[in-house]
Order: structure tokens, then C-alpha cells, then sequence
């Protein structure tokens, strides 16, 4: 190897260093995902991999609910959830994939019943977006939960959400929502709502119903 060969290696990766040093990790490595599942623990878990119960709950495991798993994910990460039913009222705040393990096998319903009131913010939501670069795939929102009642009848159904997908409009403007493979059923109002002042959504391969 001779001299110039030399310095320049060195300079080269002097320089790699230097960028490693200054730019934060979060943009150096890709957000770890989340797992959630029903068996999961929002107490113990920090939600970095399946539960694995050959050996009980292990201090790194699966959350228990999809809203904690949001809660978790850093921004640009991914929650990955499992088949099962779950029963929650959804805020997404962050740029985020949620991705659930298809339409015929993860079901979230509403925790809150109130599909009547006034204004397309109102009432139960089953997912709020807060946030841009959201994506979501692979369940079913079904707005009528069996264990709610309330009163509002429509084709055999007792519906207890409001709307299935809306973005916080009122909160600020959000882009770049895109929805896939999932099933929005049994909702009062609104089904899939995008904000008109976001630009950039991508909704194809859904059923509303």
C-alpha cells in the first residue's frame, strides 16, 4: 500500500465516523417493530417480540392491547398485531405502520358506545389519526361490540361507532394516510375519512360496509 492509498482510507473512514457520530441513531437504524397479541402483557412487556410461553412471560415480550403498542413504537416503526378481538377506541400520533394479521382474523370493536352526536369528530372513533405517514392493513373495524348497547339499530346491528377511520382535522393537517385490506363495518357516520386540506392518501382494497 503506499502513502496516498493510505491517507486516503484514512480520510475515508475518519469521515464515516464523523457521520456516524453526528446523525442520530433513530436515523441510522430503522425503528424496532412492536408486537401485540392477546396473550401480551401491558404491565411487563415492552412489546419487542412475541410472547413466548414455554418459558412464561419474559421481560421483552408482546403488549396486550394495540393502543400500547402505538403508545411504544417510536415514529417510522411498525405494530405488528396478531389474530385475536380487540376492544379499543384507537389514536395514532405518530408516522407509523399497523398492520394487523388479516380481515378474517383481527377485530377490533369499540370500548365506547356513542354513534350519535353532533360533528364528524364526536362520539366513539375505532381509529383517530393524529399524525402524517400513517398506514394501516390487515383487520376488520367492526363498530358494533356485543358487549355494548346502544340502541342504535341498522340491519340487525347494534351500532356503537361513530365513524371507523377519521383524521383529527381539527388538530392540524395530516398527508399521506394510505388504508389496505381491511374491513370497516357497522359504522354510524363515517366509514374512511381523510381530511380535504391533506394531500398524498391512498385508499384501494377495502370493504366498507
Amino acid at each position: 500500500m503506499n502513502k496516498r492509498t493510505a491517507v486516503t482510507k484514512f480520510i475515508t473512514i475518519t469521515l464515516i465516523a464523523l457521520f456516524l457520530v453526528m446523525v442520530p441513531l433513530s436515523t441510522v437504524m430503522a425503528a424496532a417493530p412492536i408486537y401485540v397479541q392477546p396473550g401480551g402483557d401491558d404491565t411487563l412487556c415492552d412489546g419487542t417480540v412475541p410472547v413466548d410461553y414455554s418459558s412464561g412471560v419474559a421481560p421483552a415480550c408482546a403488549v396486550k392491547t394495540i393502543q400500547k403498542g402505538i403508545d411504544l413504537v417510536d415514529a417510522g416503526g411498525s405494530v405488528t398485531v396478531a389474530a385475536g378481538t380487540y376492544i379499543e377506541n384507537l389514536v395514532v400520533n405518530k408516522a407509523i405502520e399497523l398492520a394487523g394479521a388479516g380481515v378474517d382474523t383481527t377485530i377490533v370493536h369499540p370500548a365506547l358506545s356513542q354513534p350519535v352526536c353532533t360533528g364528524s369528530l364526536c362520539g366513539s372513533r375505532l381509529v383517530l389519526i393524529e399524525s402524517s405517514d400513517v398506514t394501516i392493513h390487515g383487520f376488520t373495524l367492526d363498530g358494533d361490540n356485543p358487549g355494548l348497547t346502544s340502541g342504535v339499530v341498522v340491519g340487525g346491528a347494534d351500532i356503537d361507532a361513530r365513524t371507523g377511520i377519521i383524521e383529527n382535522f381539527s388538530a392540524g393537517t395530516y398527508d399521506n394516510l394510505e388504508v389496505y385490506d381491511t374491513t370497516v363495518e357497522n359504522i354510524y357516520f363515517r366509514g374512511i375519512y381523510m381530511s380535504s386540506s391533506g394531500t398524498g392518501f391512498n385508499i384501494h382494497n377495502n370493504l366498507v360496509q
